[in-house]
């Protein structure tokens, strides 16, 4: 079920409409962004930061946005790889005007993207990327991955990987950590099928529970998979569903790293997965889209594997 190209796809609705924003790497347009009715049929509409209006802490590499309306305003979360430090960080940019965009009371290339002069989260020694946003009601909270490699004495390169909860602090004039806040230990490596990667939280709150979407292992080996984890409380601890949720089949491999969006009343999964024999970063890698259904307190995703029919609409 593929929408065309893409990689880490975060999706939501914002009015009617349907919008997507995607890793653009070391494009000048970076978070390219596409628009739909449907979560079929998307249009290119334009980059949420062209170059001119990158934020200064900003070499280049931009990777795995996502954008959360959050009361009045719209924030994008993205990882970008910083001047300060070289390593890949988490940055923020945010608007008031997607609700006009969306009503078609404003064109795209009007929407005003304010960013922060320095990354959210960053980290001297190692990358901090794959950032996604919840809220409690009461508090806001940024997760993250940490992503470490290593290149070992018999160069073999060592990874690891760890996902993180930090409260925020969104001001009017600016997005930041919240003061005195420290990261939550929330997801590490503990299943034989998650290699050496977990990464790509997605928060969904669904019957009392704060449940993770979270992809594990190598996306460019195809060995990408799914899989849930749920808590009551927003920092956890989280209890594991113990196996992955979606998972490469014939047709499709690595399936992974997306987003969750609810349209009519159900709920839909959009991701990333390389075609069977095309697997690796010399591929592009094709968007799609499964149901998502939420049986005894988990989410599941068809049969546990991409769906191999195209439909005209969910």
């Amino acid at each position: 079920n593929a929408l065309g190209r893409g990689a880490d796809p975060g999706v939501l609705q914002v009015g009617s409409k349907y919008l997507m924003v995607t890793t653009s790497g070391s494009a000048a347009g970076a978070l390219p962004a596409r628009v739909s009715s449907d979560l079929v049929t998307w249009e290119d509409v334009g980059p949420v930061l062209p170059k001119a209006k990158w934020p200064a802490w900003v070499a280049g590499d931009y990777w795995v946005p996502e954008i959360h309306q959050v009361k009045d305003r719209w924030i994008a979360f993205f990882a970008a790889r910083s001047n300060l430090n070289g390593q890949p960080s988490v940055g923020v940019a945010w608007t008031k005007d997607l609700g006009r965009w969306a009503n078609g009371e404003l064109a795209w290339d009007a929407v005003e993207w304010k960013t922060s002069s320095t990354p959210l989260v960053t980290d001297d020694t190692q990358g901090m990327i794959d950032p996604s946003f919840v809220s409690d009601g009461d508090r806001d909270y940024v997760f993250y991955k940490r992503d470490l490699w290593t290149n070992q004495p018999d160069g073999v390169w060592r990874h690891e990987s760890e996902i993180f909860g930090q409260e925020l602090s969104i001001g009017d004039a600016d997005i930041t950590l919240a003061p005195d806040s420290a990261r939550a230990s929330i997801l590490q490596i503990t299943l034989p099928w998650e290699g050496d990667v977990v990464e790509a939280p997605f928060l969904v709150k669904k019957d009392g529970y704060f449940h993770i979407l979270y992809s594990a292992n190598r996306y460019w080996e195809g060995k990408y998979v799914v899989s849930d984890a749920r808590s009551k409380s927003v920092l956890g601890p989280y209890e594991k569903l113990g196996k992955p949720i979606l998972k490469s089949d014939e047709a499709w491999k690595g399936p992974g790293h997306g987003a969750l969006v609810t349209k009519l009343g159900r709920d839909w999964f959009v991701y990333h997965a390389y075609k069977a024999g095309e697997v690796g970063d010399a591929f592009p890698r094709q968007l799609m889209l499964d149901p998502v259904t939420w049986k005894d307190g988990w989410a599941t995703i068809n049969d546990g594997t991409p769906s191999s029919g195209e439909r005209p609409a969910p």
